[in-house]
């Protein structure tokens, strides 16, 4: 932009405003027409010619900014709007990704040859020289002449010639002419109409919905997006991407191109984070997997519906299971959160499904307030034995890495509070300190499920917070609770306890839980040792609870939580069986040293382990593994019985040995290498057979009593899958065997 007609285009810019609130718009337009366009951005006037005219839109070019939308509300210009030149001049660069939105440049003529300038162009926030270029009209490429005369149609005139300086009305933009960049997408209204719809996609804030009825113009839509993209074969000529550009996105799980929007800028690994606009999931892609979005593929408004159930959060199970039993419609209640219309989600005779999830029945919707809850005012009576127990969504896992506070070591867990959580957390704590907007009025009439989320009043400060109930002791009419913005765990009674009102229920957890990469055991200081200012958390893997790499000062930490002397663990090799549900028959095989964790082996898979015994025995291989590696899965010799056994490389050869573990037992031993074989394909899939656990209650089990453990045969029960391992009871002849243990 020229500055020195930033002023009188100001004042141009000011009147096309009120006229433009004011006058008619229109869209019989023809390319080369100089109109006033409305751009979606920020809702304001600007002078543009039309550079493309279809049966279904046009694309506008702005003469005082050099970019092009399309689809915009548009009205004519009339001659006083065009007493002020074009604001812009064009760049002609072989790389204009080096300039950016903003800069300030300087230009030095250095020759003018047949009407081109070309001169030098300098950076003035910087002092840096960009290169040589030349310099064309804001028209550059297009057929449309210079605004200052009356608009194209021209108006009947006395004088049968045009004045010179008008151009006759430009032709459809050459085939060769690039598209123009996509700048918005129009949204689709909500139906005022019952409409059946159709259930695509959920966050923990938002719903994503089809309407029925539009399903065949979706598949149209997507069928001519991937013909032209299989008829065009468009090159991915954009190496770079931001924030906001709408694109063609080839969807990795089915090799389908669908319309995007690219929501981050190119994240460390070189892709960038692009949501499907359609469909409201999203996914990583690299530069080569996107296109930019041809303007035409923008015209159709959004397929999808965002939308926010009242008083119910999406990613309730129970609102998934209702959604796919019957048709439903959407009715908005005239509000919206964060500018999504807040929705009740009705069946064709007349139930509603927000009313359903939340237990109220239907004399009672008409006495709630706007704001989901009873009216304060009315004494508030406890729920029915058939209103639902209240549910917290889980953490948000963050893009990773991410900046974040460790807030509890419990187990071999660790618990941290992304910072992104910290806005959420903060309006949490001020719900639960206004005593009238935290008590529901009402008590516990029993225990709470396993899973319900309540609030808990915190023994150490007397506060009351967000809790999750992981265990119950009916015998003692106590439970056991994790503050899941914390991730501390607390026995309590009942009457420590309040039932939850849905306003709380609607932020995530705050706290989430990972493991350490390379440290399956921590030591019983960890929380000491690790710091407590903000450091970096990168998770490395999609398990649950998942690995990470904890960095401070930008050094790897993890070792610290660790136990002295304790070597880094290799990555798993097997997976994991999963623990039954209820007491369950098991044999006892390994004590760790120092005793916290056990190994057991559930009875009924014993047949399963002894047949895979005699196959693994009967073909063990000739060759020995040559170069052991952390992690690998091999079958290794017993000293002790000489047999073949399934284990995991846990050290680096030493001496002619490695340290194996034997992954269906626990115990581990030196091997030597000349005794590590490599294990058939066809056991590396079999789960493992023998379970880790930790006693709950138990610190440590003593020598002598791991002894008498080891070989016995007992019953055991999981009573908290909150911890990683799981924590169980152990019983012999119905006794709980873990109040005898020291």
């Amino acid at each position: 932009m020229l500055p020195s007609i930033v002023g009188p285009l100001t004042q141009v810019e000011d009147k096309l405003q009120g006229e433009g609130d004011e006058g008619s718009l229109t869209n019989k337009v023809d390319c080369g027409d100089f109109v006033a366009s409305r751009s979606p951005e920020d809702k304001r006037w600007y002078r543009a010619c039309v550079t493309k005219k279809t049966a279904s839109g046009h694309t506008v070019r702005y003469i005082d900014y050099g970019n092009e939308e399309s689809n915009t509300d548009i009205f004519p210009l009339q001659p006083t709007h065009l007493t002020v030149p074009a604001a812009t001049v064009r760049v002609l660069t072989s790389d204009p990704m080096s300039f950016r939105v903003g800069q300030l440049l300087s230009f030095v003529v250095e020759s003018v040859d047949g009407g081109e300038v070309r001169g030098t162009v300098t950076s003035e926030d910087d002092g840096k020289e960009m290169g040589t270029c030349a310099l064309a009209p804001w028209n550059s490429g297009l057929d449309a002449g210079e605004p200052v005369a009356s608009p194209s149609p021209a108006k009947a005139a006395a004088a049968p010639a045009a004045p010179p300086s008008a151009s006759p009305r430009s032709q459809p933009l050459p085939s060769q002419q690039v598209d123009a960049k996509v700048l918005h997408v129009p949204q689709r209204k909500l139906p005022t109409s019952k409409c059946p719809m159709i259930p695509v996609w959920k966050t923990t804030e938002v719903l994503y919905l089809h309407q029925q009825s539009l399903a065949s113009d979706l598949q149209a839509m997507m069928v001519a997006l991937n013909a032209w993209v299989k008829s065009e074969r468009p090159e991915p000529d954009v190496t770079k991407y931001s924030k906001g550009d709408y694109v063609c996105a080839l969807f990795s799980e089915d090799a389908t191109w669908y319309r995007g929007q690219v929501v981050t800028e190119k994240l460390p690994d070189d892709k960038y984070l692009v949501l499907f606009i359609d469909f409201g999931n999203n996914e990583q892609l690299p530069v080569s997997s996107l296109r930019p979005l041809p303007p035409r593929f923008a015209e159709a408004p959004l397929f999808a519906f965002s939308v926010v159930p009242e008083n119910v959060r999406p990613a309730d199970p129970r609102l998934a299971s209702l959604l796919e039993q019957e048709p439903f419609a959407v009715v908005q209640v005239n509000k919206t959160r964060s500018g999504v219309p807040i929705v009740r989600l009705e069946r064709k005779d007349g139930t509603c499904l927000n009313d359903l999830i939340r237990g109220v029945r239907p004399k009672e919707c008409a006495s709630l307030a706007a704001d989901g809850l009873a009216d304060q005012a009315d004494p508030q009576k406890a729920p029915d034995e058939t209103s639902s127990p209240t549910y917290i969504a889980d953490c948000p896992v963050p893009k990773s890495p991410f900046n974040a506070v460790v807030c509890y070591v419990e187990g071999n867990l660790v618990y941290v509070q992304p910072l992104n959580r910290c806005a959420s957390l903060l309006k949490i704590s001020q719900v639960l300190g206004d005593k009238a907007r935290r008590d529901p009025g009402f008590k516990f009439k029993s225990l709470p499920a396993i899973n319900e989320c309540t609030l808990a009043l915190y023994s150490e400060d007397e506060q009351w917070y967000r809790a999750r109930v992981i265990s119950t002791d009916e015998a003692a009419c106590t439970v056991r609770v994790k503050f899941v913005d914390y991730g501390n765990t607390e026995n309590m009674t009942a009457k420590l306890l309040l039932p939850m009102k849905e306003e709380l229920a609607i932020e995530p957890a705050c706290a989430m839980a990972v493991q350490l990469e390379g440290v399956p055991v921590l030591s019983p200081r960890a929380n000491d040792f690790l710091p407590k200012e903000p450091l970096v958390v990168e998770l490395v893997n999609n398990s649950t609870p998942p690995l990470a790499r904890l960095t401070h000062n930008g050094k790897c930490i993890n070792a610290v939580a660790a136990p002295r002397d304790a070597p880094l663990a290799p990555k798993k090799a097997f997976a994991e069986r999963s623990l039954p549900v209820g007491r369950t028959k098991a044999v006892i095989t390994y004590v760790t040293d120092p005793g916290r964790l056990i190994y057991l082996q559930q009875s009924s898979l014993i047949p399963e382990l002894q047949s895979m015994m005699l196959e693994i025995n009967g073909s063990v291989p000739d060759t020995p593994v040559t170069s052991p590696v952390l992690g690998d899965a091999v079958c290794a010799r017993y000293a002790a019985d000489g047999l073949w056994y399934r284990a995991a490389v846990v050290s680096l050869p030493q001496d002619d040995k490695c340290k194996v573990s034997f992954v269906d037992f626990g115990n581990d031993d030196f091997v030597p290498v000349g005794d590590i074989r490599p294990l058939a394909d066809q056991f590396k899939t079999i789960p493992l057979i023998a379970n880790c656990v930790a006693l709950q209650g138990v610190k440590s089990v003593g020598k002598e009593c791991a002894e008498h453990l080891i070989n016995a045969e007992i019953q055991f029960e999981v009573v908290d899958t909150s911890s990683q391992p799981c924590k169980v009871k152990i019983y012999l002849e119905d006794e709980c065997l873990n109040e005898l243990i020291e």
